[in-house]
């Protein structure tokens, strides 16, 4: 399974599991996000109107549920309640370098 089905499976179950009777879960409330690597859900959006719930208490919900640091991505909540999912930020080699003046100084 490819990561963004993986990424919508999880909200699928996470959605179904938060609201009561379960709403209709759509493919298309998970895309691909402005970013590189980035994705967007936009399906608090349709359940909020659905359940009469604010958007952001939705996202919220959804996030204390589903589990995304295992493949590599952590989430923020938009003001109106939209989920973007970005990469982890990995440790760049150049922080592990000497600074440039240092590294060019001879020992002796």
């Amino acid at each position: 399974m490819d990561l963004e089905q993986q990424l919508r499976e999880r909200f699928k179950k996470a959605a179904r599991d938060l609201i009561d009777p379960p709403v209709l879960v759509s493919d298309k409330w998970l895309r691909p996000g402005p970013g590189e690597g980035e994705y967007e859900f936009m399906g608090t959006l349709k359940m909020a109107k659905a359940t009469g719930r604010k958007p952001e208490r939705i996202a919220t919900q959804l996030l204390d549920t589903v589990t995304l640091d295992d493949l590599g991505f952590q989430a923020k909540i938009t003001a109106s309640g939209v989920i973007i999912l970005y990469p982890m930020c990995q440790k760049s080699d150049k922080t592990d370098q000497a600074p440039a003046d240092q590294a060019s100084e001879d020992p002796q």
